[in-house]
């Protein structure tokens, strides 16, 4: 399975949580950028099984129209955010295969 993982954090990298996470349940390939540009380069030149995208306040928008750079109504979307964003969830929810998880989340959560 190959993910494209989108997070607004300064640093990202392996220790990472989520992509911990994910490598211990099911050894899939990530790529992990950290902002729209790289993502939107990321999805011209490969083929993504799965994407997981970091929303916070400080990219809402950008979230908002990456999705709609990539939405389809095959590939699965992760939206990730440390609280709920009402106008992003009630987005999402008119969505086929997005869903939206508030962290913390555990291994139970993900599998």
């Amino acid at each position: 399975m190959k993910i494209l993982h989108i997070d607004n954090e300064e640093i990202i990298n392996k220790e990472n949580e989520l992509n911990f996470i994910l490598n211990n349940l099911m050894s899939p390939v990530i790529k992990s950028v950290s902002d729209t540009e790289s993502a939107i380069f990321q999805i011209k030149y490969n083929k993504f099984d799965l994407f997981i995208i970091n929303i916070s306040t400080n990219n809402q928008l950008d979230a908002i129209k990456l999705v709609d750079y990539i939405y389809d109504d095959f590939t699965p979307i992760i939206f990730i955010s440390p609280f709920l964003i009402l106008d992003v969830a009630n987005k999402i929810k008119s969505m086929k295969n997005a869903i939206y998880l508030v962290k913390p989340f555990h291994n139970f959560t993900l599998e």
